[in-house]
């Protein structure tokens, strides 16, 4: 490759990553505001603690802090100590904390794809920041990242705090320690202790387990009462306070189901049986997984499994379409283009794409009886599709694997 090519690569890629990025910050830099309601309704929490406010029974005023909102009064549903850790977000103005979201969640969001590049054998430093570069430009255009962005969430944060725990090695003293801070800020991470647990790694999996012990406890000393409010009123289970599973941006085989078969208890027996089917059988295959294919392709399907048994998983939860992005090409680079790991990838980029920040194809599902009737069923679960698809080709690929490689018959000629 001639030199000035190899000069230029590293600049090329940061304009592809700076145009969006600047697509993102100027807005608001302009007083154009973004709606970035979430990050607001965590400035609150923090704002209701700090304040002796009500953090679970109130709700969020967003007609009255977010100019031209006018949807739903939201209400905070993290844990007492997230609220505790969004208490300095609720220090300065919301334009400043939104532009600081925004080019936080722009470099986690490179972070992530270099680190994942990594663990799934990228060798070359240089080589890996260009590329996850470039993905980081690509997933920009992916809903579930670009609803990260417009609701400012913290799911990008998230991610970063698992792969980083995941990347130690596992005689580390402090592997286990994020993830278990993660799962006290939002208890779905949580998933990954179980996972230290189902891979042998029990020390890391008590870890994680009793960090998340202290952040409970944490909790209580620093907010005693909406700790009370959250863990022994259940405010943690209250579904309502999010919204209806049916909704059509609950993504998980809850929501599925609920749009199939409403919200009773039928409805509640079916996905309690999809959702057991699943989680048993990403705990037969994932050591399988982990001792074949590596660390990333196991904590992908962990959590696209995570995903379809939780009550509510969000189209902005599904970001980690970042993770799986890399992993499909870091096994196309390697020549496995047919590996379970591009299916993956493959089946999620063609349902998570979108118009640059705008709502994907889920929002758009025609309404209608008859053939219309099946294609809206099918365009409301995409998500949940994509993933079905995916665990299962981690399943079949574990299934092959485990028959061993078909003999050669030797022919003559």
């Amino acid at each position: 490759m001639p030199r000035w090519v190899v000069a230029l690569w590293p600049w090329a890629v940061g304009v592809l990553v700076l145009v969006p990025t600047a697509a993102l910050l100027v807005p608001p830099l302009l007083g154009i505001d973004w709606g970035l309601i979430d990050l607001d309704v965590y400035r609150w929490g923090g704002e209701m603690l700090r304040s002796g406010g009500d953090v679970y029974g109130g709700e969020w005023p967003g007609t009255a802090r977010v100019p031209g909102y006018t949807g739903d009064n939201l209400r905070f549903t993290y844990t007492p100590a997230a609220a505790v850790v969004f208490v300095p977000l609720s220090l300065v103005p919301l334009l400043v904390a939104e532009v600081l979201w925004i080019a936080a969640n722009v470099v986690v969001l490179v972070w992530i794809e270099q680190r994942c590049l990594a663990l799934a054998g990228v060798a070359c430093r240089r080589d890996r920041w260009a590329l996850a570069a470039v993905l980081a430009a690509v997933l920009l255009l992916a809903e579930p990242v670009s609803q990260t962005f417009m609701f400012g969430q913290i799911n990008l944060i998230i991610v970063a705090m698992v792969l980083v725990d995941v990347s130690l090695p596992d005689g580390h003293r402090a592997k286990g320690v994020l993830i278990g801070i993660a799962a006290g800020l939002k208890l779905t991470p949580a998933l990954f202790g179980a996972y230290y647990l189902v891979t042998g790694r029990v020390r890391a999996g008590v870890r994680a387990s009793a960090t998340f012990a202290a952040t409970v406890a944490a909790g209580f000393v620093l907010a005693p009462g909406p700790s009370a409010t959250y863990w022994f009123d259940r405010a943690f289970a209250d579904a309502s306070r999010v919204g209806p599973p049916e909704y059509v941006g609950n993504q998980s085989l809850r929501g599925a189901v609920g749009r199939l078969l409403g919200d009773g208890p039928v409805a509640i027996g079916v996905w309690v049986a999809l959702a057991a089917v699943v989680g048993l059988a990403m705990v037969l295959v994932v050591r399988a997984v982990r001792a074949r294919s590596g660390e990333l392709p196991a904590v992908v399907a962990v959590a696209i499994a995570g995903l379809l048994v939780s009550p509510i998983a969000w189209s902005h939860h599904w970001v980690w379409i970042g993770p799986a992005l890399a992993l499909g090409v870091a096994a196309v680079l390697r020549g496995g283009r047919r590996s379970p790991a591009v299916v993956i990838v493959l089946s999620m980029l063609v349902v998570f794409s979108a118009v640059p920040l705008v709502p994907g194809w889920i929002w758009h599902a025609p309404d209608g009886s008859g053939p219309i009737g099946a294609i809206r069923v099918v365009v409301e679960n995409l998500y949940v599709l994509a993933g079905l698809v995916a665990v299962g080709a981690v399943v079949v690929a574990v299934a092959r694997g485990r028959r061993g490689p078909t003999p050669t018959v030797a022919r003559n000629g």
